[in-house]
């Protein structure tokens, strides 16, 4: 196209040389920028679409990390806390020096998530959660979230504010926000639980009926009063620790996430496989509903 006006330009007319008028450079100069302007357009958009599946596909990696990781038993323990345990209540978390394995009043259950934590609205927090080894006033091992008396080795506001805890920070990239978290198909959340069966886990009305993961077994739980964007990290633990009835057996959570440079959002199911912990991903054009 600018060939074409260029050689327009110099053969016209009956001039005596083949210079250009000053309107004659306006127009080159205009074609030139609407052409270099497309194709900036052109790229930065490809770029962008780039990054959000980039973006999208390692926050499925890292969702499905946090899932084996809770099937395998790993304890992300860094041998600075003790837990001790009180009888028919939660144990008792404080900060100390205790190597792993040394913690023998409690036992690691599996791993709470939470999704937009309005102290870290660009990472998503895994938070580890205990509870008493033994049933209370018995030699009896726990066998039911209930008995357990579950506790996020996290700092609450009301709950071991002082804790240093030890939760894990995880990073949602690219400008990706999120935007819903719900189970049930249409209850708010903010955060999921994947927690070991014990013996026959009964707490919540499920024996593993939702997801089950591994040699551990691992039941899916909802956090019952919680919702995206509204609640900071200490606040969601208040009711992480607040009893087993906030953790509600669900056979799926879905998270949607809308992306902050292309007209696209991503949704994330976990779960919705009765054989297999286990996080899918599907892009979907528009915004989150």
């Amino acid at each position: 196209m600018l060939t074409v006006i260029l050689t327009h330009m110099t053969q016209g007319g009956d001039r005596k040389n083949s210079g250009f008028t000053i309107v004659e450079t306006l127009i080159v100069l205009a074609v030139t920028g609407f052409l270099f302007l497309s194709a900036v357009i052109l790229i930065s958009g490809r770029t962008a679409k780039t990054q959000f599946t980039t973006a999208t596909n390692n926050l499925k990696d890292s969702i499905q990390q946090v899932i084996n990781e809770t099937a395998s038993g790993y304890f992300p323990n860094s041998n600075n806390f003790s837990c001790t345990y009180l009888g028919a209540t939660s144990p008792k978390l404080q900060n100390a020096v205790q190597a792993q394995g040394t913690n023998g009043d409690c036992v690691f259950l599996g791993k709470a998530v939470q999704f937009g934590a309005t102290d870290h609205p660009d990472n998503f927090l895994a938070y580890a959660i205990t509870g008493n080894r033994l049933q209370a006033a018995s030699s009896q091992e726990v066998t039911t979230l209930a008995q357990a008396f579950p506790e996020a080795i996290a700092p609450g506001i009301g709950h071991n504010p002082g804790l240093q805890g030890v939760t894990t920070l995880r990073p949602i990239e690219n400008g990706l926000t999120v935007s819903t978290m719900r189970y049930n198909g249409a209850t708010d959340t903010s955060g999921f639980a994947f927690l070991s069966t014990l013996a026959t886990y009964t707490a919540g009305g499920s024996t593993c009926s939702g997801v089950c993961s591994g040699a551990r077994g691992l039941a899916l739980y909802a956090i019952q009063g919680t919702k995206v964007n509204t609640q900071d990290s200490k606040s969601f633990v208040d009711v992480l620790d607040s009893g087993s009835v906030k953790y509600i057996a669900t056979p799926s959570v879905t998270i949607c996430l809308d992306s902050g440079t292309t007209n696209q959002s991503a949704v994330y199911t976990i779960g919705g496989n009765a054989a297999h912990a286990s996080v899918d991903m599907r892009v979907q054009a528009g915004a989150c509903p």
